[in-house]
């Protein structure tokens, strides 16, 4: 999986700035299984023993799989559906700030080998 970013910043003619941020990423992160090789999405019950907690949460929130299914990446949208982040993990737990993320429901879309699942969750204050 891939993730890469640029940012450049630009000057117009009176010394006004403006920044512009492009993200690409591996937009299999979005998609709910992998295909077998007839076409059908594949589902491993491991997916649903992947926990999200505290639930709502404050400052951060715990993802954790299971010890054969290494989490690859997390990316976290609001229920309109807008990639808020998506961060690269390699491990069967990580713990994510939303520390910056206004009180309401959100979506953790959850990336591993075997497939992906979503989990909401809430930031209380």
């Amino acid at each position: 999986m891939s993730f890469g970013h640029d940012l450049s910043l630009n000057f117009d003619d009176q010394q006004h700035s403006h920044a512009v941020i492009a993200l690409r990423s591996d937009p299999s992160i979005l998609e709910p299984y992998p295909e077998d090789s007839t076409g059908v999405a594949q589902y491993d019950e491991r997916l649903d023993r992947v926990r999200l907690y505290p639930n709502p949460a404050a400052d951060h929130i715990t993802i954790e799989s299971p010890e054969d299914l290494p989490i690859n990446a997390v990316a976290v949208t609001n229920l309109a559906g807008q990639l808020l982040f998506i961060q690269p993990v390699g491990n069967v737990r990580i713990e994510v700030n939303v520390r910056n993320l206004a009180p309401g429901t959100y979506i953790a879309h959850i990336n591993t080998r075997m497939g992906n699942t979503d989990r909401k969750f809430v930031v209380k204050r």
